[in-house]
């Protein structure tokens, strides 16, 4: 028998798989391929209530307020979030899905970044500007990453690029 704390977070998890990516959630397995839920597992550990005071990032997928959440609210019509509504699983990976199409589509081909994994995630976690102005191809130049996104990047792929 599991506590209510503990029902409420199966609830959440099985919650932002079913309704965001039907495909990854099998019975009470999360299935761990897809990069977004790779990506969750790494931010948040599945706790929609996850919250990091110094930087704002907010919900599954870390949300921060001046930078995915504020391109979602600039650029997306019609729909407008707080930063209350990224501890809504469902709309707190509708943004980070979005943002992540973004970097693969606007920011890698702008800065002339290939898109692979460590690319992207390293665009994720610093910022797309930031990654390619001071480190370039996050293979090439692992090394000299912060050592919070190469922590981040073994974290997701499971590799260590050094």
């Amino acid at each position: 028998m599991i506590n209510r704390r503990q029902f409420i977070k199966t609830a959440t998890k099985l919650l932002a798989g079913a309704v965001a990516f039907p495909e990854v959630v099998f019975a009470t397995q999360v299935i761990r391929g897809s990069l977004t839920n790779r990506i969750i597992q790494a931010e948040s550990g599945w706790d929609s209530m996850a919250y990091r005071e110094d930087t704002q990032a907010t919900g599954l997928m870390q949300i921060k307020p001046n930078g995915a959440l504020a391109e979602w609210n600039k650029y997306r019509s019609g729909k407008k979030y707080s930063l209350k509504d990224m501890f809504n699983p469902q709309r707190n990976i509708e943004v980070g899905k979005w943002y992540l199409h973004r970097i693969l589509n606007h920011y890698h081909p702008h800065y002339k970044l290939d898109s692979h994994e460590p690319n992207v995630l390293a665009s994720w976690n610093i910022g797309p500007p930031k990654h390619a102005k001071f480190f370039g191809d996050a293979i090439e130049n692992f090394k000299d990453l912060p050592g919070q996104t190469k922590e981040f990047i073994k974290k997701v792929t499971g590799k260590n690029y050094s």
